[in-house]
C-alpha cells in the first residue's frame, strides 16, 4: 500500500525541465495545471503559465501563457495567475504587449522578440519571456489560433 508507494516516489527523482515537478523545481515558480493535461515530448512550460483541462501540448508554452483546446494553444496571457502573484499593473500591461508582438506580424520569431523586448523597457516579467524563447530559439512555441505570419 503506502509504503511501497513512499519507497517508489523516494527513489524516483525528475532532473531539471525534466516533467512537471522538474520544471517547477527548476524555475521555483508555481504552475497551474487545470484538471488533467498531457504534453507531448516534455514541452517547456515557462513558470506561471496556465495550462486548461484536457488540454494537449504539442510546443513550448512561454512564461505566463494560457493554453486552452484538446489540440493546445495560446489563448492569452494568465491574467489571473500574474493578478494573484501581486505582479504591478504596469508589468501586466507590458507583457500583454509583449504577447501581441511576440505572436503578430510578418517578421522573423528572433525579430519580433528584439522588438519585444526593446518595448518592454527592462520589464522583469517581460524579460522572463524573452529569456525563455532565447534559451532554446530552436524550438517550437505554442501559438495563438489566430496566429498568422504574414
Amino acid at each position: 500500500g503506502m509504503e511501497r508507494f513512499k519507497q517508489y516516489s523516494d527513489a524516483f527523482s525528475f532532473g531539471p525541465n525534466e516533467g512537471l515537478p522538474g520544471q517547477v523545481w527548476t524555475s521555483k515558480k508555481p504552475l497551474w495545471l487545470k484538471d488533467v493535461a498531457a504534453a507531448h515530448h516534455f514541452p517547456r512550460i515557462g513558470a506561471n503559465a496556465m495550462i486548461s483541462g484536457l488540454c494537449g501540448l504539442r510546443a513550448d508554452v512561454i512564461p505566463f501563457g494560457f493554453s486552452i483546446g484538446a489540440v493546445g494553444r495560446l489563448a492569452g496571457i494568465n491574467l489571473v495567475g500574474m493578478k494573484r502573484r501581486n505582479f504591478s499593473r504596469a508589468s501586466i500591461h507590458a507583457v500583454r504587449r509583449a504577447y501581441r508582438t511576440l505572436f503578430s506580424g510578418a517578421a522573423s520569431l528572433s525579430e519580433r522578440v528584439d522588438a519585444a523586448e526593446a518595448e518592454a523597457g527592462g520589464d522583469p516579467a517581460v524579460a522572463e519571456i524573452i529569456a525563455f524563447i532565447r534559451a532554446d530559439a530552436r524550438r517550437p512555441l505554442l501559438q495563438p489560433a489566430e496566429y498568422r505570419n504574414a
